[in-house]
């Protein structure tokens, strides 16, 4: 999942596709807390964002996107 993602991606990867993996606010945070991903540019969360509608234990709530967007890691993302 995202969390193996993050701590195994190589260090020059620029583009991540999560979409429809449920990596839920675990996952958003290691995503957001990886010194790996500090050169993404393109991450694809599509279809984990879960603000207000029916919520599944994987889905990203505003508490994962806020760990995104706060990332010093991720500070690089152009299309998110």
């Amino acid at each position: 999942g995202a969390v193996a993602a993050a701590e195994g991606a190589p260090s020059s990867l620029r583009e991540l596709n999560l979409n429809g993996c449920e990596i839920g606010d675990r996952g958003a945070t290691a995503l957001a807390e990886s010194p790996r991903l500090a050169r993404l540019r393109r991450l694809d969360l599509a279809e984990q964002m879960n603000f207000g509608r029916m919520q599944s234990h994987d889905s990203i709530t505003k508490a994962g996107a806020a760990a995104i967007a706060r990332s010093e890691s991720l500070a690089g993302l152009r299309e998110l």
